[in-house]
C-alpha cells in the first residue's frame, strides 16, 4: 500500500516499483482503479494481486500484467469486520 510520511494509508492508489529497489526510487506506476484506502496486499502463485481496501470494506482482485489502467477484476464486500491481512491458500 501507499503510505504517507506518518505511516497512514493514502486513499486511492497502490504504487508499483521495478526491481531492484533502491532508496529514492519513484514508482513505475500506480494502480488506482477500485483502490480505496489500501491496508494490505497479497499475491497468489498465478501472480494475481489482492488489495484490502479500508475505506469501502472490500478486497479487490487484479490480474497481471499490471499497469496504471489495470481494472479491478473482482471486488468482494467485507461487511462484518475490517481487513488487516490477507492469506492466500493453495
Amino acid at each position: 500500500p501507499c503510505l504517507d510520511d506518518s505511516g497512514l494509508s493514502v486513499p486511492g492508489r497502490v504504487d508499483v516499483y521495478t526491481l531492484p529497489l533502491a532508496a529514492g526510487v519513484n514508482p513505475a506506476f500506480s494502480i488506482t482503479n477500485g483502490v480505496n484506502g489500501p491496508t494490505t496486499l497479497a499475491a497468489d502463485l498465478s501472480g494475481n494481486l489482492y488489495v484490502a481496501n479500508s475505506l469501502n470494506a472490500t478486497v479487490t482482485l487484479y490480474q497481471p500484467p499490471f499497469s496504471a489502467a489495470s481494472p479491478a477484476v473482482v471486488t468482494l464486500p467485507i461487511t462484518s469486520y475490517q481487513v488487516f491481512a490477507i492469506a492466500i491458500g493453495p
